[in-house]
Protein backbone atom coordinates (compact mmCIF):
# COMPACT_ATOMS: atom_id res chain seq x y z
CA UNK A 1 0.00 0.00 0.00
CA UNK A 2 1.11 3.64 -0.55
CA UNK A 3 -0.54 6.83 -1.19
CA UNK A 4 -1.54 6.37 -4.64
CA UNK A 5 -3.30 2.88 -3.85
CA UNK A 6 -5.78 5.77 -1.54
CA UNK A 7 -6.78 7.88 -4.77
CA UNK A 8 -10.02 7.74 -6.14
CA UNK A 9 -10.45 10.35 -7.74
CA UNK A 10 -7.35 9.02 -10.90
CA UNK A 11 -7.18 6.83 -13.61
CA UNK A 12 -3.60 4.86 -13.90
CA UNK A 13 -3.08 2.14 -16.55
CA UNK A 14 -0.07 0.59 -17.87
CA UNK A 15 1.33 -2.83 -19.35
CA UNK A 16 4.89 -3.20 -20.92
CA UNK A 17 5.55 -7.27 -21.26
CA UNK A 18 3.86 -9.88 -18.91
CA UNK A 19 7.33 -10.50 -17.36
CA UNK A 20 7.10 -7.06 -16.64
CA UNK A 21 4.30 -5.52 -14.77
CA UNK A 22 0.90 -3.94 -15.06
CA UNK A 23 -1.80 -1.60 -13.59
CA UNK A 24 -5.23 -1.81 -13.86
CA UNK A 25 -7.80 0.49 -12.55
CA UNK A 26 -11.55 -0.22 -11.27
CA UNK A 27 -13.67 2.49 -12.20
CA UNK A 28 -17.29 2.46 -9.23
CA UNK A 29 -20.87 4.41 -9.85
CA UNK A 30 -23.17 4.31 -7.27
CA UNK A 31 -26.69 6.09 -8.40
CA UNK A 32 -29.48 6.96 -5.76
CA UNK A 33 -31.32 3.66 -4.73
CA UNK A 34 -34.66 5.30 -5.77
CA UNK A 35 -33.40 6.04 -9.32
CA UNK A 36 -31.81 2.55 -9.93
CA UNK A 37 -35.25 1.21 -8.20
CA UNK A 38 -37.80 2.98 -10.16
CA UNK A 39 -35.69 2.69 -13.70
CA UNK A 40 -35.70 -1.01 -13.21
CA UNK A 41 -38.52 -1.53 -12.03
CA UNK A 42 -41.08 0.45 -14.19
CA UNK A 43 -38.98 0.66 -17.30
CA UNK A 44 -37.13 -1.80 -18.94
CA UNK A 45 -35.65 0.81 -21.37
CA UNK A 46 -33.63 2.42 -18.68
CA UNK A 47 -30.06 2.58 -19.39
CA UNK A 48 -27.17 3.85 -18.37
CA UNK A 49 -24.28 4.98 -21.12
CA UNK A 50 -20.53 4.90 -19.30
CA UNK A 51 -19.01 8.47 -20.77
CA UNK A 52 -15.26 9.26 -20.81
CA UNK A 53 -14.47 12.84 -21.89
CA UNK A 54 -10.81 13.26 -22.79
CA UNK A 55 -8.79 15.72 -20.81
CA UNK A 56 -6.88 18.20 -22.16
CA UNK A 57 -3.87 17.41 -23.87
CA UNK A 58 -1.84 19.27 -20.55
CA UNK A 59 -4.13 17.17 -18.27
CA UNK A 60 -2.73 13.75 -19.01
CA UNK A 61 -0.10 11.63 -19.64
CA UNK A 62 -0.10 8.84 -22.86
CA UNK A 63 2.44 7.25 -23.97
CA UNK A 64 3.37 4.26 -25.90
CA UNK A 65 2.94 2.20 -29.01
CA UNK A 66 -0.60 0.97 -28.63
CA UNK A 67 -2.47 2.53 -25.45
CA UNK A 68 -5.60 1.61 -25.83
CA UNK A 69 -7.72 -0.23 -22.92
CA UNK A 70 -10.51 -2.80 -22.58
CA UNK A 71 -13.45 -2.81 -20.28
CA UNK A 72 -14.85 -5.16 -18.44
CA UNK A 73 -17.99 -4.84 -17.01
CA UNK A 74 -17.60 -6.93 -13.41
CA UNK A 75 -20.25 -7.00 -10.54
CA UNK A 76 -18.85 -5.68 -6.80
CA UNK A 77 -19.95 -4.89 -3.58
CA UNK A 78 -20.40 -0.82 -3.23
CA UNK A 79 -16.98 0.45 -2.38
CA UNK A 80 -15.19 -2.77 -2.44
CA UNK A 81 -11.27 -1.99 -2.48
CA UNK A 82 -9.55 -3.36 -5.64
CA UNK A 83 -6.59 -5.71 -6.03
CA UNK A 84 -4.78 -6.96 -8.77
CA UNK A 85 -6.03 -10.59 -7.73
CA UNK A 86 -9.70 -9.27 -8.01
CA UNK A 87 -8.49 -7.81 -11.87
CA UNK A 88 -10.77 -9.91 -13.81
CA UNK A 89 -8.37 -10.11 -17.20
CA UNK A 90 -4.85 -10.03 -15.07
CA UNK A 91 -3.51 -13.20 -16.69
CA UNK A 92 -5.02 -12.31 -20.57
CA UNK A 93 -0.77 -11.23 -21.13
CA UNK A 94 -0.07 -14.75 -20.28
CA UNK A 95 -2.41 -16.39 -22.70
CA UNK A 96 -5.45 -16.96 -19.98
CA UNK A 97 -8.82 -16.19 -21.23
CA UNK A 98 -10.38 -12.66 -21.46
CA UNK A 99 -13.75 -11.90 -20.06
CA UNK A 100 -16.32 -10.10 -22.03
CA UNK A 101 -15.06 -6.93 -23.25
CA UNK A 102 -17.32 -4.29 -22.93
CA UNK A 103 -15.96 -1.69 -24.82
CA UNK A 104 -12.66 -0.32 -25.85
CA UNK A 105 -10.69 3.58 -26.23
CA UNK A 106 -8.24 4.29 -28.13
CA UNK A 107 -6.05 6.33 -26.75
CA UNK A 108 -3.15 6.94 -29.67
CA UNK A 109 -2.71 10.75 -30.63
CA UNK A 110 -4.84 10.49 -33.79
CA UNK A 111 -7.71 8.59 -31.85
CA UNK A 112 -7.72 11.33 -29.19
CA UNK A 113 -7.08 14.12 -31.77
CA UNK A 114 -10.43 12.53 -34.24
CA UNK A 115 -12.85 12.15 -31.14
CA UNK A 116 -12.34 15.76 -30.02
CA UNK A 117 -13.10 16.94 -33.92
CA UNK A 118 -15.97 14.54 -34.19
CA UNK A 119 -17.70 14.26 -30.62
CA UNK A 120 -16.20 17.10 -28.65
CA UNK A 121 -13.84 14.55 -26.90
CA UNK A 122 -16.81 12.36 -25.78
CA UNK A 123 -16.45 8.49 -26.11
CA UNK A 124 -19.36 7.40 -25.77
CA UNK A 125 -18.26 3.55 -24.18
CA UNK A 126 -21.51 1.79 -24.12
CA UNK A 127 -25.00 0.97 -22.88
CA UNK A 128 -25.87 -0.59 -19.94
CA UNK A 129 -28.99 -1.59 -17.44
CA UNK A 130 -28.98 0.48 -14.89
CA UNK A 131 -27.95 -0.31 -11.00
CA UNK A 132 -27.91 0.68 -7.71
CA UNK A 133 -23.34 0.01 -8.15
CA UNK A 134 -22.33 -0.07 -11.34
CA UNK A 135 -18.31 -1.19 -11.83
CA UNK A 136 -15.74 -1.81 -14.69
CA UNK A 137 -12.36 -3.17 -14.31
CA UNK A 138 -9.91 -1.26 -17.30
CA UNK A 139 -6.33 -2.72 -18.51
CA UNK A 140 -4.55 -1.89 -21.62
CA UNK A 141 -5.31 -4.28 -24.38
CA UNK A 142 -1.71 -4.46 -25.73
CA UNK A 143 1.60 -5.60 -24.53
CA UNK A 144 3.76 -2.83 -24.79
CA UNK A 145 6.91 -4.46 -26.18
CA UNK A 146 10.25 -2.58 -25.48
CA UNK A 147 8.31 0.72 -24.52
CA UNK A 148 5.37 1.38 -21.81
CA UNK A 149 1.54 1.44 -22.80
CA UNK A 150 0.35 4.03 -20.24
CA UNK A 151 -2.20 6.41 -19.70
CA UNK A 152 -3.14 8.36 -16.43
CA UNK A 153 -5.35 11.97 -15.93
CA UNK A 154 -7.09 13.14 -12.66
CA UNK A 155 -10.85 12.74 -12.87
CA UNK A 156 -12.26 16.11 -12.53
CA UNK A 157 -16.30 16.57 -12.06
CA UNK A 158 -18.19 19.59 -12.35
CA UNK A 159 -18.36 22.20 -11.04
CA UNK A 160 -14.60 22.04 -11.68
CA UNK A 161 -13.35 23.63 -15.37
CA UNK A 162 -12.80 21.38 -17.63
CA UNK A 163 -14.58 18.18 -16.30
CA UNK A 164 -12.80 15.33 -17.65
CA UNK A 165 -12.79 11.75 -16.91
CA UNK A 166 -15.73 9.06 -16.77
CA UNK A 167 -19.56 9.48 -16.26
CA UNK A 168 -22.49 7.78 -16.42
CA UNK A 169 -25.44 9.16 -17.99
CA UNK A 170 -29.17 7.94 -17.73
CA UNK A 171 -32.07 7.91 -19.79
CA UNK A 172 -34.35 5.35 -21.70
CA UNK A 173 -33.60 3.74 -25.11
CA UNK A 174 -35.35 4.39 -27.74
Amino acid sequence: MSPLHGRTKMLMLLRQLPTTFQIATQLQFSLPPDFAANATNSNANATCHLHLQLPLASTQTVTGPQPIFNLYQVSREPGAVATWDMFDAKDVSLGGPEPPVFGQVNGTAEARERQWREKGGVYDIGPTRCNETLTWQLGMAFDGGEEVNYWEFMNVQPPAFPSQGFRVVTGLAC
